[in-house]
């Protein structure tokens, strides 16, 4: 069992998010870098298909903990409020907004998922002109296969950004891709890639 665990933050002790700390809020959420954010539960209900109204209880009293940092916690729930301005993202790096687009996936927050899904296809564009770091290319790449189902314009950057994993190591792979079938298959083309850079040699 961890300290965090045996001895979970004070309240008093954390601090309050500035905009996101409206007074009659009756759902505190804890960001894992400790940042509390006071919301609506009504306003997840409306806005989230992870909370369907009714169908999730809050601890009274006690914070839910989440895993994502409070930088991309401000930027989902600003989707969920029509009074806040919703990020446009266009001063974040294609690493900052795959991992904001991760997290909307995973609350099922539409509105964060769309702008994220139009960055990073402009993104990709910026991506195509020189090749990008490990830990740039294959976020992108694991997001894009994962989600590539509900926008046709992930398939645009599987493409795009394919190209470029075949350089990577098979751990970093494994690290973003998992050890299933999609590694297995991102193994093969890796393979077959190397086999043909070496005739051409």
């Amino acid at each position: 069992m961890t300290d965090k665990e045996t001895n979970p933050p004070r309240m008093a002790d954390l601090t309050i998010h500035e905009r996101f700390n409206y007074p009659d809020a009756d759902v505190a959420i804890l960001s894992c870098d400790q940042v509390l954010f006071k919301i609506h539960s009504r306003n997840l209900s409306v806005c989230s298909a992870a909370f369907p109204q009714g169908d999730h209880h809050w601890s009274e009293g006690e914070p839910a903990v989440w895993e994502e940092p409070s930088h991309v916690l401000e930027i989902l729930f600003a989707y969920i409020y029509s009074d806040q301005a919703h990020p446009f993202l266009s001063d974040l790096s294609l690493t900052q907004v795959i991992e904001i687009g991760a997290a909307a996936h995973k609350w099922m927050i539409p509105g964060a998922i769309a702008i994220c899904q139009t960055r990073i296809i402009i993104l990709k564009e910026q991506v195509a002109k020189s090749p990008p770091e490990e830990n740039t290319i294959l976020p992108a790449f694991a997001y894009a296969v994962k989600h590539h189902g509900m926008d046709t314009g992930m398939t645009a950057l599987i493409d795009q950004v394919g190209m470029w994993t075949v350089g990577c190591t098979a751990k970093s792979a494994m690290q973003y891709l998992g050890s299933g079938r999609v590694y297995n298959a991102w193994a093969d083309h890796r393979a077959w890639w190397s086999d043909a850079v070496a005739l051409w040699a």
